[in-house]
């Protein structure tokens, strides 16, 4: 009895579990084994759609757990790229990037207004410079 309750306390969950496992497994091995040639289609079909559930089940997982390192290596690629692309903030080049900024919003407004002109001729736009020049 004494050794019985020595071996239980020395056991941990750890080891429980993988007993139980292998116990499961050793199981399930033998009662898909013993007569594999006289499987139903049901039984089939029900072993390809666990297998595809398994496989998407630990693809996600992966996704999962891989999440943090890939966000956190987009972000160190994104930050090198913007410090190698955009120089250091002095005010010429803050007037110069403002400039291109202005530049590429004015080029998208007038190719709109003259898009909409040519669809609504009879709507008079005294905004557009190129209506009355």
């Amino acid at each position: 009895m004494e050794s019985s309750m020595l071996l239980c306390s020395n056991l941990t969950m750890l080891d429980i579990f993988c007993t139980c496992t292998t116990l499961i497994t050793k199981k399930l091995i033998s009662y898909y084994n013993q007569d594999v040639k006289n499987w139903d289609p049901k039984r089939i079909g029900a072993l390809i759609i666990y297998i595809f559930v398994v496989v998407l089940s630990f693809q996600r997982i992966y996704v999962a757990i891989r999440a943090p390192i890939l966000g956190r290596q987009r972000k160190e690629l994104t930050e090198a790229f913007m410090e190698a692309l955009i120089p250091e903030p002095s005010r010429s080049n803050v007037r110069k990037l403002k400039k291109n900024v202005w530049r590429r919003m004015t080029l998208k407004v007038l190719s709109s207004k003259s898009s909409l002109k040519d669809l609504l001729e009879h709507i008079h736009d005294p905004s557009y410079v190129g209506e009355d020049a």
